[in-house]
C-alpha cells in the first residue's frame, strides 16, 4: 500500500511539474493522422510507438532514430521536429519514472529508458544525472541481487539472506560516489530496510551476525551502534573508531572497514589515513617506520562533511597485497591549503595508531 501511494505521489508531483514547463504528459505528442508537419512515415510510426503506454525496446527504437536520419536529414534542421523530440524525452522519462518505482527487477529497463529520454533532451542536466546514475546498475554484475530480491520476496528473510544482502550492498555501494548515491536512494530500502522491518524476527537474527554486520545495520539506522569501547578515539572533531575488520577477497585482494561513530556533524572534508606492512617483511612490525608502509589513503563514502552526530558510518576500502598484511596504520587527515593537518588521537603522540589485522574470509562467498 505504501509502495502504491509513493507511485502515485511521485506521478502526480511529475506531472505538475511537466504541465509547469508547457507539456502535459496526458496530451498525445503529435497528432499523426492530420501530420500537420508533413513529417515521413518512419517518423509518424516512430512518434506512435514513444507515445504508446507500452515498454519499449529501446535498442529498436535507436535503430529507428538512426534509419530515420539517414532517410531524412532534414529533419536535423528542422524547428517542430526538434520540440517534438524534446517532447518525445519528457514521455520517456515518465516511462523511466513507472519502471524505477515499480522494483528492483525493472531497473535495467528504466536504465534504458533514461538514457532514450536523456538523448532526446541533452540540454536537462536532471535527467543527464538521472541517466549517468542508472549506468552504474547497468554496468554492474546486477543479476545476484535481482535473484536476491527476488528470493526476499518469495521466502522470506532468513539469516542467510540478510548476510548476502549485507555483502551484496557493500560490494556494490562502496565501487564509487555514482553506485553509492544508487544503493542509498534506490537498493538500501527495498533489499534491505522493507525486508528488515517487516520481518518481526528479524533482530532475533543479529546474534548469528557479526560485529562488522551489525554495524553495518547501524550506518542505516536499523540497529544500535555494537560496542562496548571504541578502538580508539579522534579528539577533533570527536570521532570515535568504534571497530574495524579486514576481509581477504580473492588471493591478494581484500577489503578494509572502518566503522566510524562521529559525535556531532561534520563540516571538514576529512581523507581515511590507511596504511599497511606486510605481513612477509623482515623489519619487525614494532619497529617498521611508517615510511615503509604501503598507503591506500581514501575518502569515505558518504564524504565526512555528510557525517551526522550519533549515526555510525562505514568507510571502505578496497586493495591489493602480494605480501600479506602484519599490521595496518589508520588516522584521519584533512588538506589544508596544501598542508596535511591530522586529526589528533587520544593517548597517541603520533598522527597514526597501529593495529593489529589478521584478514578474515569474507562472511558470504560472492563475485561482481
Amino acid at each position: 500500500m505504501t509502495k502504491v501511494i509513493f507511485f502515485f505521489g511521485v506521478l502526480i508531483i511529475l506531472t505538475l511539474l511537466l504541465i509547469g514547463c508547457g507539456y502535459n504528459p496526458d496530451e498525445p505528442l503529435y497528432d499523426v493522422a492530420a501530420n500537420p508537419e508533413n513529417f515521413p512515415e518512419a517518423a509518424l510510426a516512430l512518434i506512435s510507438e514513444v507515445d504508446s503506454d507500452q515498454v519499449l525496446d529501446v535498442e529498436q527504437v535507436v535503430t529507428q532514430f538512426v534509419d530515420l536520419y539517414s532517410s531524412h536529414q532534414e529533419l536535423l534542421d528542422n524547428h517542430e521536429w526538434k520540440e517534438l523530440v524534446n517532447r518525445m524525452g519528457h514521455k520517456l522519462r515518465i516511462k523511466a519514472d513507472k519502471l524505477a518505482v515499480e522494483g528492483i527487477e525493472n531497473y535495467m529497463m528504466a536504465a534504458d529508458h533514461y538514457q532514450l529520454a536523456s538523448f532526446a533532451r541533452p540540454g536537462d542536466e536532471r535527467l543527464q544525472k538521472t541517466s549517468e546514475r542508472y549506468e552504474c546498475w547497468r554496468n554492474y554484475d546486477r543479476e545476484s541481487i535481482i535473484q536476491l530480491a527476488a528470493a526476499i520476496g518469495k521466502d522470506g528473510f532468513t539469516l542467510k539472506s540478510l548476510q548476502e544482502i549485507i555483502e551484496s550492498l557493500k560490494r556494490f555501494a562502496y565501487t564509487d560516489s555514482v553506485h553509492f548515491e544508487f544503493a542509498q536512494q534506490l537498493l538500501v530500502e527495498p533489499l534491505l530496510k522493507t525486508p528488515y522491518r517487516q520481518n518481526p524476527k528479524s533482530s532475533d537474527l543479529l546474534d548469528s551476525l557479526s560485529a562488522p554486520e551489525r554495524n553495518f545495520l547501524a550506518c542505516w539506522e536499523l540497529v544500535r551502534p555494537d560496542y562496548d569501547h571504541p578502538v580508539c578515539s579522534f579528539e577533533s572533531p570527536e570521532i570515535d573508531l568504534v571497530s574495524f575488520e579486514i576481509y581477504r577477497m580473492e588471493e591478494n585482494r581484500y577489503r578494509a572497514e572502518f566503522y566510524f561513530l562521529p559525535a556531532k556533524s561534520l563540516d571538514k572534508d576529512l581523507t581515511v589515513a590507511f596504511w599497511v606492512d606486510s605481513e612477509n617483511d623482515p623489519v619487525s612490525q614494532s619497529d617498521r617506520p611508517l615510511s615503509m608502509s604501503l598507503p591506500f589513503d581514501f575518502h569515505p563514502l558518504p564524504p565526512t562533511q555528510r557525517w551526522s552526530g550519533g549515526r555510525m558510518v562505514a568507510a571502505v576500502r578496497e586493495f591489493e597485497c602480494s605480501d600479506g598484511i602484519g599490521r595496518i596504520s589508520l588516522g584521519l587527515y584533512q588538506n589544508d591549503q596544501d598542508q596535511v593537518v591530522y586529526m589528533p588521537i587520544t593517548g597517541i603522540s603520533g598522527n597514526l595508531i597501529r593495529l593489529p589485522a589478521t584478514p578474515h574470509k569474507l562472511p558470504v562467498a560472492g563475485s561482481r
